[in-house]
């Protein structure tokens, strides 16, 4: 009998390959390895934490998933021929879920384990699952925990962990300072903050302020530590007037020694900085009038001679020199001296005069519709998008989130400590007995560009209010999609602890109504109610209140208006005034303002006139002066009639003294047209943001 030919030489004219790639040959594998440890076929070591002892497994399993392992049990260690291997440190439930997971890929991660699991990963390097951990303690993040999950990452030396929880922390430093955790840290992790430059605090009291509360929690055993922790505030930040009332009057710190050569270093570095300053601004407008007298003797004839003085010389060589060359020095390189103990010479201590990253930040208008977001900067005409780049007027390339939906009818709200919120969208409550409708929320993380859901509101609606107090987020009204009409109903959400409880209602259910959030108290006014009627009723709700208070009433009806709060600041005292503009009337559009101070008790003025009628604006703080962002106008179109058009412009509000104040003509167009609106329903809210770090 004759062998049959190889397949080769039978298809010699039709060679070919096929290369395969098979993923289900890796489950066959892992779940092959699983059934055999079921059956305890093949197994050849047992794990033992804890003095209990784990199911039997297979060494070549563990050292495929961990280099611990591989390592153990080879490289003629001890471990490598011993039937059960004792691990240290480890507690059981957690190698016992690791290994589970090393078999099926699958395990449960929660609140409870994590951190015992992600201890365990780091020390077996089972890189997969330790990503995982990571992350899961990332997005649960919050004004309770990120101090210990900083000193935790940084137990573990955990570089991402770390540096992701120290920014929670240093984002939030305002809110974090308030809570018990701050005054009980440890030295080192006090230092560790309050050096940082990535505080985003908007004046260096807030810093001083909140070493003083640290060092006053345990006096009695801090009180040696005052020269050292006050060495890392950054005392030529502090306002001249603060700094002499609150350190140089009080006796108790001038009479530490190293204190006191830090503020006389301040001082000194105060003046000469003044002296500089002052001589820059001297040669600056030198500068002016050299070009112009230069460009009036370029006009003259040649025959003009000019005659310069010895006086004139002598003038220009101090405005040179108006500083010396150790004062030069110091300017570049402060510091200050002091004698640590035991030691007979002086030893420099820089003094730090880096601003921190809070006083840095600059006003943008956040966009987003859901699918597509972008940040714009009204003043620079600048574009930022989701690699950290920019753009100028061209228009910007806006992130687009592949798993966010396209969202009509959503809110922005930006609070003042960063966080931005975005409401809106659908979502079918599955876990419920029936298939409610609920409304999504999201945060946006400005490093990456992008939302992560957060708990759903429970029911879908439309122009609400949302306003901001203590810390806390609260959503007013609104229209509820599943009966269409108005509702007053009000919910407040916990970031940390990422859910919604139901508060007090409002007296009226409204919707398109206005909302304005003030230091210690939120304001509502405006609106329409059920009857469709359009409203002038105001309500307030002061701080650790539960009921609504009543406030004078708006001069005029509005729907859809525009709001916001301005501050300002008159012999070191602050007024805070609401400013609401233009809206739907009852005849109309409307473009007249109205502004309130509650300080005053006043009531409502008419502050003056918008350049035209304009509704469902955002109107926000830029550079501290009020602007009003998009909206709809009415406007003539080709066939002689009026329609509702969107505009996508930015007008400011510059009082001159050429127009009278609230004058229309005080407003100002500063971008005529903001690129990449026009193909969609976007959403605005501005925030205050440090451009260099975005998307880093």
């Amino acid at each position: 009998m004759t062998s049959a030919p190889a397949l080769g030489s039978m298809c010699k004219c039709h060679q070919s390959e096929l290369h395969i790639d098979d993923i289900n040959q890796e489950w066959l594998l892992m779940w092959g390895a699983k059934d055999l440890r079921d059956a305890g076929h093949l197994v050849d070591v047992t794990l033992i934490a804890e003095g209990k002892k784990l199911k039997p497994c297979h060494r070549v399993v563990l050292a495929a998933s961990s280099p611990y392992f591989r390592a153990m049990f080879s490289n003629n260690m001890m471990e490598q021929n011993l039937d059960e291997v004792k691990l240290q440190n480890v507690e059981f439930s957690s190698i016992n879920a690791i290994v589970d997971y090393l078999y099926t890929s699958k395990i449960v991660i929660n609140d409870d384990n994590v951190q015992s699991i992600f201890t365990c990963c780091s020390m077996l390097q089972v890189l997969g699952l330790h990503g995982k951990c990571k992350r899961y303690i990332m997005s649960r993040l919050s004004l309770y925990n990120c101090i210990d999950v900083y000193c935790f990452a940084k137990s573990l030396g955990s570089i991402e962990l770390q540096i992701e929880s120290f920014r929670f922390v240093a984002s939030r430093f305002c809110d974090f300072v308030k809570t018990k955790d701050f005054v009980e840290l440890d030295k080192e992790s006090l230092v560790d903050i309050i050096s940082s430059d990535d505080l985003l605090v908007e004046k260096e009291e807030t810093v001083y302020e909140a070493a003083l509360r640290w060092l006053s929690h345990d006096i009695q055993n801090r009180s040696f530590m005052i020269s050292e922790i006050l060495s890392y505030i950054r005392m030529p930040l502090l306002c001249h007037d603060y700094m002499n009332e609150c350190i140089v009057k009080e006796d108790a710190l001038m009479n530490e020694p190293q204190l006191k050569e830090q503020v006389h270093a301040t001082a000194m570095y105060k003046s000469i900085k003044t002296m500089w300053d002052q001589n820059e601004k001297k040669k600056l407008s030198t500068t002016r009038e050299d070009v112009k007298s230069n460009s009036l003797t370029q006009s003259t004839t040649d025959s003009t001679v000019t005659t310069v003085t010895a006086e004139d010389k002598s003038s220009v060589k101090n405005t040179e020199k108006v500083l010396s060359d150790d004062e030069l020095r110091f300017l570049e390189c402060p510091f200050y001296k002091i004698r640590p103990r035991n030691c007979t010479s002086e030893v420099r201590i820089p003094l730090a005069t880096r601003l921190r990253s809070g006083m840095k930040t600059e006003t943008v208008l956040l966009f987003s519709n859901g699918k597509r977001t972008f940040l714009f900067d009204p003043i620079k005409h600048k574009y930022y998008h989701g690699d950290s780049s920019t753009s100028d007027a061209t228009g910007p390339k806006s992130r687009s989130d592949r798993l966010m939906p396209v969202m009509k009818n959503a809110e922005i709200f930006a609070t003042r400590n960063g966080t931005v919120y975005l409401l809106g969208g659908l979502e079918i409550d599955k876990e419920g007995s029936s298939s409610a409708l609920k409304c999504k929320m999201f945060v946006f993380d400005l490093k990456r560009l992008q939302w992560s859901q957060r708990a759903s509101y429970k029911s879908p609606r439309c122009m609400m209010g949302m306003a901001e107090l203590a810390g806390t987020l609260f959503v007013t009204g609104g229209k509820e999609l599943s009966i269409g009409c108005g509702v007053s109903t009000v919910s407040k959400y916990n970031y940390d602890d990422d859910a919604w409880t139901d508060f007090t209602p409002m007296p009226l259910k409204l919707y398109g109504h206005g909302c304005a959030s003030l230091i210690d108290r939120i304001y509502i006014f405006g609106g329409k109610t059920t009857e469709r009627k359009l409203s002038t009723d105001v309500y307030f709700l002061v701080n650790e209140s539960n009921a609504w208070c009543r406030a004078p009433s708006l001069l005029v009806p509005r729907f859809l208006a525009g709001c916001t709060t301005f501050i300002s600041e008159h012999g070191g005292k602050q007024t805070e005034t609401i400013y609401i503009v233009g809206g739907v009337g009852d005849v109309g559009l409307l473009k007249s303002i109205e502004c309130y101070s509650p300080s005053c008790d006043e009531g409502w003025n008419m502050f003056g006139d918008f350049p035209g009628g304009r509704c469902a604006q955002t109107v926000t703080i830029v550079g501290g002066k009020i602007c009003v962002v998009g909206g709809h106008a009415t406007e003539r179109n080709e066939d002689g009639r009026f329609v509702s058009r969107p505009k996508f412009d930015v007008t400011q509000y510059d009082e001159t003294s050429q127009f009278p104040k609230g004058s229309s003509e005080n407003w100002k167009t500063i971008v005529s047209f903001i690129r990449g609106l026009q193909d969609g329903l976007f959403a605005c809210a501005a925030l205050k943001v440090d451009t260099t770090r975005i998307g880093k």
